[in-house]
C-alpha cells in the first residue's frame, strides 16, 4: 500500500499537481503569498468581508455576548438566538417560510443531497462537481 502511496506522489509531483499547505498572515481577498501581493480567488471571501470593520466589529459583540461558539450541535442544546434572528431575516428576505442554515457549504451539499435522494433515486453528478457534492449523493 505505501508502495502504491509514494508512486501516486510521485507522480502528482512530476505533473505539477502535489499540494501543499500555504501559511497566510490574514484572510480577505487581498494576501501576501512568497512576499508578493495576491487576489485570493481561492476563498469564500469574495466580496472581502472577512475585512470589512462593521462585520468585524458585529463578530466581537457577537463573541461578547453569545461566546465562542455553540458548544454543541443544536439539537443537543438549542440554537443561539442570533442564529435563530439570521434564520428568520433570511427567510422574510426571501419570502420563505424559514430558513435553514448551515456552518459550511460542504455540511450544506452533505445534508441536502442525503435528506433528498432516497434509496433507489438516480443523481447525475459531474466528476468535477466540488467534493462536498459528490459526497452528498453518495
Amino acid at each position: 500500500m505505501m508502495r502504491d502511496y509514494d508512486a501516486e506522489l510521485a507522480r502528482l509531483r512530476e505533473a505539477g499537481l502535489e499540494r501543499s499547505l500555504r501559511e497566510l498572515s490574514g484572510t480577505g481577498a487581498h494576501i501576501a503569498i512568497d512576499g508578493r501581493q495576491a487576489l485570493n480567488f481561492s476563498s469564500n471571501d469574495y466580496l472581502d468581508l472577512a475585512n470589512d470593520r462593521r462585520v468585524k466589529s458585529a463578530a466581537k459583540d457577537a463573541v461578547d455576548g453569545y461566546g465562542c461558539g455553540a458548544t454543541a450541535s443544536r439539537l443537543m442544546t438549542g440554537h443561539l438566538t442570533l442564529h435563530a434572528e439570521l434564520e428568520r431575516a433570511l427567510a422574510a428576505l426571501t419570502r420563505q417560510e424559514t430558513a435553514l442554515l448551515f456552518p459550511s457549504g460542504f455540511q450544506t451539499n452533505v445534508a441536502l443531497l442525503s435528506a433528498l435522494a432516497k434509496r433507489g433515486d438516480t443523481i447525475y453528478s459531474d466528476e468535477l462537481n466540488h467534493a462536498s457534492i459528490i459526497d452528498g449523493a453518495r
